[in-house]
């Protein structure tokens, strides 16, 4: 890995290192921001494994494990007078609302390169394309919960946030020549809006058009036990049985049947007779014989000023309205950033958006530019 130079790092792993970080970042006009975290890949949930922050001066990583906590990094976290960097940063403001930690001030290095229609689809490839430099993604997928950290980790993690200053000042000047500073605001500020993630089990529409009622009920029941046993022992909910073969399980009935069956069970699922119960007797509830259907709770019906527009209506509403707007917009800004500006729209002008409104401001006078234009070809 090449860098111009190596920078300062400290890693803070205690509540006195971290007031005095959180002092000195108030004192900062900008600063720029990173988390690695764990997904339901080794623990149960959406975990917060280490922070960094680059103030321009030095990185800190900061260890949530060892500190209890975070509470105050909220002062500086919310101060609109500073700037928080970040690429790509939506996972990373929804996992620190989960400590009541709302970043406002956000700017994203991903959407500023997106609108300046750069090709660079990653951090790692804009770091190359912008500085030349190679940035070693090998420890990508390191267990960031293991301690103590490398300091080959803490390099890795140092250059998440290292350049996104001075990307920021690459790239807002051709933003602001392209005449899209308004987008780049309004997606910075609808960042701060994005939820805490939630974890609910669920089976998507295909299930309910494909299976039968009883199937549907009871896999769904499956999955909530799982995810109940997965928060117990703190693993991923696959780790307790994949979805695929717990589809076999309910499909084959084997299990009422079969011991070996259980292999494809957690072994402390194996072990528990009281858990084993509780997947037979879900599984015994399913009639196979049944084949009712039943809608699907993710259909909700949204009223529409529009008559229900048939397939012939719609591929004319986009060859008429959507795709000449669009090639404009590719042809002015490059398809990258014409994409990022149009998104959602088709899916409106087709009538199959929950609303008939885009969810930006700066796509209203898209939108009603498509609507002007008549659906009859000439």
């Amino acid at each position: 890995m090449s860098l111009l130079h190596e920078p300062e790092i400290l890693l803070v792993a205690d509540a006195h290192g971290l007031a005095d970080v959180c002092e000195h970042l108030c004192k900062q006009a900008e600063f720029s921001f990173d988390t690695e975290y764990d997904s339901f890949k080794r623990s149960y949930g959406f975990n917060l494994l280490l922070m960094q922050i680059w103030d321009g001066e030095r990185v800190y990583v900061i260890d949530p494990l060892a500190i209890n906590d975070l509470a105050p990094l909220k002062a500086v976290m919310e101060n609109r007078s500073i700037t928080k960097l970040v690429y790509s940063g939506s996972e990373d403001i929804a996992l620190m609302k989960q400590f009541d930690i709302h970043i406002k001030n956000v700017f994203d290095v991903q959407v500023a390169a997106t609108l300046c229609n750069h090709p660079a689809r990653n951090l790692g490839n804009l770091i190359l394309e912008e500085f030349q430099l190679t940035i070693d993604k090998r420890l990508q997928k390191s267990d960031w919960s293991l301690r103590p950290l490398s300091d080959a980790q803490l390099l890795y993690v140092a250059n998440d946030v290292l350049f996104l200053g001075e990307l920021k000042r690459r790239l807002l000047p051709e933003v602001d020549r392209r005449g899209l500073t308004h987008v780049l605001d309004e997606e910075n500020l609808a960042l701060e809006e994005v939820g805490i993630r939630e974890h609910v089990p669920e089976l998507s529409t295909f299930y309910y058009k494909t299976y039968s009622k009883s199937f549907c009920e009871a896999l769904l029941a499956l999955l909530i036990l799982r995810d109940e046993l997965a928060k117990q022992i703190n693993c991923p909910p696959d780790w307790i049985i994949s979805k695929d073969n717990l589809e076999k399980v309910l499909s084959s009935q084997e299990v009422l049947r079969n011991p070996s069956a259980w292999n494809s069970f957690h072994p402390r699922v194996r072990s528990h007779e009281g858990w084993k119960k509780k997947f037979v007797a879900i599984i015994s509830e399913y009639d196979p014989t049944d084949q009712r259907k039943m809608k699907s709770p993710h259909y909700v019906k949204f009223e529409s000023t529009r008559p229900i527009m048939s397939r012939e209506e719609k591929e004319t509403a986009v060859r008429l309205q959507y795709d000449p707007v669009f090639e404009e917009y590719v042809d002015k800004y490059g398809e990258l950033t014409g994409e990022y500006l149009l998104r959602n729209l088709k899916r409106i002008i087709k009538g199959e958006f929950k609303s008939e409104e885009p969810s930006r401001k700066y796509q209203l006078p898209i939108m009603d530019r498509m609507r002007s234009k008549p659906l009859t070809s000439h």
